[in-house]
């Protein structure tokens, strides 16, 4: 037989038993292969890793190098599932190498524990959703959009946002926030409940801070936490 160190098919990179899934880029929930050459990384892809490490008899455990600001929402939750059920197997540690803010952290989150540095960027758990009115400027321009549609919500924030149309995105935007909160707590538990995640109203916590605020659990560098 050949270790994994030989095969070229194994997904996630290992030493000494530790497999290590790199997390840099902004996050984005398809393109299994996308790196962090283009600037973005997929759940995806991570998710694919997770699974080959927690299969493979030659891994004792799973190391999270963590850079990421976030991304999109979508896939996230599942993600943070797979993490979680994968360290009732093995061990997995999320080392912020240097950021792991907003949807980066919800993965962290699901770790048995996250490590940081004293520069470490930790938190930002919160979601946003942005709308942006160009009638005006299409207006001066001249420009007259006619939307033909079907269905009465099918055009809801298209042009000036009406106070509907606010209400409904604000709705969707909580929703995905008391499921951010609720994956938080599933991963942290009394370290970081979800009534802990909300109070920080989305801050983001530089190193200790970090800990102080339950959204972290000790100092160490990548390569000590590796050894």
């Amino acid at each position: 037989s050949r270790s994994r160190e030989n095969r070229p098919y194994a997904l996630a990179r290992a030493s000494r038993g530790v497999a290590v899934i790199d997390i840099v880029g902004s996050l984005v929930n398809r393109g299994a292969w996308v790196g962090a050459n283009s600037g973005l990384v997929s759940y995806e892809g991570i998710g694919a890793q997770v699974d080959d490490a927690v299969a493979d008899p030659e891994v004792t455990s799973i190391l999270l190098d963590i850079n990421s600001p976030g991304g999109e929402a979508t896939g996230m939750f599942g993600l943070a599932e797979k993490v979680r059920a994968a360290r009732s197997v093995k061990p997995v540690v999320a080392v912020v190498n240097d950021v792991a803010a907003s949807a980066a952290y919800g993965i962290a989150s699901a770790a048995t524990e996250i490590v940081i540095s004293p520069t470490s960027l930790v938190g930002s758990i919160g979601v946003v959703m942005m709308h942006v009115d160009r009638s005006g400027a299409n207006e001066k321009a001249g420009i007259v959009e006619t939307a033909i549609f079907a269905g009465a919500n099918k055009t809801l924030g298209m042009g000036r946002l009406t106070a509907d149309a606010r209400a409904n995105y604000q709705a969707l935007v909580n929703s995905f926030y008391d499921r951010f909160l609720e994956t938080v707590a599933a991963g942290r538990g009394e370290r970081t409940t979800a009534e802990m995640a909300r109070a920080t109203e989305a801050s983001v916590y530089i190193g200790r801070d970090a800990i102080t605020a339950g959204l972290a659990d000790r100092v160490a560098t990548f390569d000590q936490v590796l050894a």
